[in-house]
């Protein structure tokens, strides 16, 4: 019976099945924190406070940014949240090529 109920909602609402579908692949794509995790422990040999804090610091902003972005969805409309998102997306890249010689003088 469920069975037959969910595969008539995924035929009829296709929005769904986009939300489905992003709810998989953002899944999906947070397992990648852990390893960041690791890498910084081993690599640049953080402490666990330094980590446990910027994790809570990574959830508090994800929430955050979550609220802030329902709310202009819901007033601006959702062009406005992909916008957004396309930038913060290629914002640390263009970050990364204006500060390059910082970063390699903080290395050396």
């Amino acid at each position: 019976m469920f069975i037959g109920i969910l595969r008539t909602v995924l035929q009829k609402d296709k929005n769904f099945v986009r939300f489905l579908i992003t709810q998989v692949v953002q899944s999906v794509s947070e397992c990648r924190a852990a390893f960041y995790v690791y890498y910084a422990i081993n690599h640049f040999s953080v402490g666990e406070s330094t980590v446990v804090f910027y994790t809570l610091l990574y959830n508090i902003s994800f929430l955050g940014s979550g609220l802030l972005l329902e709310f202009i969805g819901d007033k601006f409309g959702n062009l406005q949240v992909l916008r957004i998102g396309a930038f913060v997306t290629f914002l640390p890249f263009l970050l990364i090529i204006l500060f390059q010689e910082i970063l390699y003088q903080i290395k050396h």
